[in-house]
């Protein structure tokens, strides 16, 4: 998985329920809503990015980006895939759409959301050097 995919886009899936699950696959441990206000729902091995409404969610997954244009960071933290795989799914729908990571462990990630009238992009975005250093 290095090289080619450094730097760019590594993966883009459709998620159709306005709330979109990051997670460490095999987990079935997800944050809980507190409020309903909350933009994102973490725990170490799972994140959830909450939409302002039901719209479809555009979901690309990156290596190495800072930021994005016209988007703003929702999550900049560090989470655990002791599987080495990325799960990308709706939160309560066992369809899932998986991405084989360089190496497990914890990586750095940062999470951009562009929210739109009819849909939301969400941008999960690796550190660069840790994804080419695997």
């Amino acid at each position: 998985m290095k090289g080619p995919f450094v730097n760019g886009l590594v993966f883009q899936t459709t998620i159709q329920a306005g709330i979109v699950a990051f997670r460490d696959f095999g987990t079935d441990d997800y944050p809980a809503v507190e409020t309903g206000e909350e933009e994102i729902l973490f725990l170490p091995g799972s994140l959830t990015v909450m939409g302002e409404n039901d719209a479809d969610v555009n979901v690309e997954v990156h290596a190495g980006w800072n930021a994005v244009s016209g988007a703003e960071l929702v999550f900049d933290g560090t989470m655990e895939f002791t599987s080495g795989v990325l799960s990308v799914s709706e939160p309560e729908n066992p369809d899932e759409a998986s991405l084989q990571l360089p190496r497990a462990g914890e990586w750095k990630v940062r999470v951009f959301r562009r929210q739109q009238q009819d849909d939301q992009d969400v941008y999960y975005v690796f550190d660069r050097s840790q994804w080419r250093n695997g």
